[in-house]
C-alpha cells in the first residue's frame, strides 16, 4: 500500500474513531478538526509521528487539517461512513456506518481518540477555536501569514512545536537548577584518568 492510501486510511480511522467517542456519534466539523489535530498531538508526543500524515493550516479558527473538506468529509461520505449536516453553523459531521476493521488504530489509540472526543466535542466551535489560539504552533504560524496588515494564505503549522501545549511544564524549564546540575554544568569533561 502506498504512503497516500495508507494515510488516508489511518484520517479515516482516526476521524471514526472520534467520532465513536463523541455524544450522539456526531461532531462540529470544527471540532472535530480540532479533535484530529490534538489526537496527532498526542501521537507525535508518544511516539515521534502522527497518526494521520496530515499538514495543519493556521487558519483565523484555529488549526484545520489542510484539505479536510475532500480528504476528511468527502472521503468518510463516499465510504458511506458519515456526512455532513448542512442545517446551522456547526455542520456536524455525523457517523452514519462502521469500519469493519482497524488497520492502523489499535486499541489504546482507539481509547485515546475517545479521550480527545469526550473533551473536544462538548465544547462550543467558538470556544475550542478560541482555546487552539493559545498554542504556540498555531501563534508562530498565524503571524507568519500577517503581511504589511494583511492575511496571507495560512501557513502550515509546525506540530513539533504544537506538540509542546500538551507536553505539560518541565521542571528543568520552571525550576532552578540545584547544586548536583549546576556541579555537572562546571564539570570539565577532560578531567579524570586516561583510558
Amino acid at each position: 500500500m502506498d504512503q497516500d492510501k495508507q494515510a488516508q486510511e489511518r484520517l479515516i480511522e482516526a476521524a471514526v474513531a472520534l467520532l465513536e467517542g463523541a455524544p450522539g456519534r456526531r461532531m462540529q466539523i470544527t471540532n472535530l478538526n480540532k479533535a484530529l489535530f490534538y489526537l496527532d498531538l498526542v501521537a507525535l508526543r508518544d511516539t515521534g509521528k502522527t497518526i494521520t500524515d496530515n499538514v495543519y493550516l493556521a487558519m483565523d479558527n484555529g488549526p484545520v487539517m489542510h484539505g479536510y473538506r475532500e480528504k476528511l468529509v468527502g472521503a468518510l461520505e463516499k465510504l458511506a461512513l458519515a456526512h455532513q449536516d448542512d442545517e446551522g453553523l456547526g455542520k456536524p459531521v455525523v457517523l452514519t456506518g462502521q469500519l469493519e476493521s482497524y488497520h492502523f488504530l489499535d486499541d489504546h489509540w482507539r481509547k485515546k481518540a475517545e479521550q480527545v472526543a469526550s473533551i473536544v466535542a462538548g465544547v462550543s466551535a467558538a470556544k475550542i477555536s478560541q482555546s487552539s489560539h493559545s498554542n504556540l504552533g498555531w501563534k508562530i504560524a498565524d503571524a507568519r501569514r500577517t503581511k504589511g496588515g494583511k492575511k496571507t494564505a495560512p501557513p502550515p503549522i509546525n506540530m513539533f512545536i504544537a506538540m509542546q501545549s500538551i507536553c505539560g511544564k518541565d521542571p528543568w524549564l520552571t525550576e532552578p537548577a540545584d547544586d548536583a546540575f549546576n556541579a555537572a554544568l562546571e564539570a570539565d569533561g577532560s578531567d579524570g584518568e586516561p583510558w
